[in-house]
């Protein structure tokens, strides 16, 4: 396992942003933004062989493409509108898995920190505090949220998931940028305006 104390350093320094900007599109998580054509970054080859799939049973719109990293994080999630031969990117994220809830929460008061400051007044930081994750049948399972709202709809989340432990899954951290058309599309048509 990675040494904690790096994390912070590497995860700043791969979530690239100019001072100030109010265009989501300059931000980045290992390089990639939304916007971005997958194949500047992976072959076709290694878009069409990721080395995880999932497409949404309500509607097959968008599909995510998971790859594991030899970077700053774990695993990189791309989200991809179906059919598109550009592979035009729509949300990009990275994770870092098995790590300890209490240095999650303490790594994602840091990197709030530094994103506010990046971010400045072009997003309105949003504190959700935490939820129940629904895939958990035992309800034990925590996700610990903050949101960065832009005026375009675009959307920038820093979550901890302390998962439990009958979930069988490991507590992780997320970084995750996504367009509002994805998120339009998530809303209204995966989860019905819910």
């Amino acid at each position: 396992m990675k040494r904690l104390s790096l994390y912070f350093f590497l995860i700043l320094f791969s979530f690239q942003a100019p001072s100030q900007s109010g265009d989501i599109k300059e931000f980045q998580i290992e390089g990639i933004s939304i916007g971005d054509s997958l194949l500047d970054h992976f072959s076709k080859q290694k878009i069409l062989n990721p080395d995880s799939f999932y497409e949404y049973k309500q509607s097959d719109k968008f599909y995510h493409i998971a790859f594991n990293s030899t970077g700053n994080f774990d695993q990189i999630t791309i989200t991809l509108k179906k059919n598109d031969t550009s592979y035009k990117i729509h949300t990009v994220g990275g994770d870092i898995i098995d790590i300890k809830i209490e240095d999650c929460q303490r790594k994602k008061r840091e990197i709030d920190s530094e994103l506010n400051q990046l971010f400045g007044s072009n997003a309105e930081r949003i504190d959700a505090g935490s939820f129940r994750f629904t895939g958990d049948e035992t309800g034990k399972s925590l996700f610990y949220t903050i949101r960065y709202m832009f005026n375009s709809g675009d959307l920038v989340v820093l979550q901890c998931k302390d998962y439990s432990k009958e979930s069988g899954l490991k507590d992780s951290l997320l970084l995750d940028i996504s367009s509002k058309e994805f998120r339009d599309w998530l809303h209204y048509e995966v989860h019905k305006g819910k």
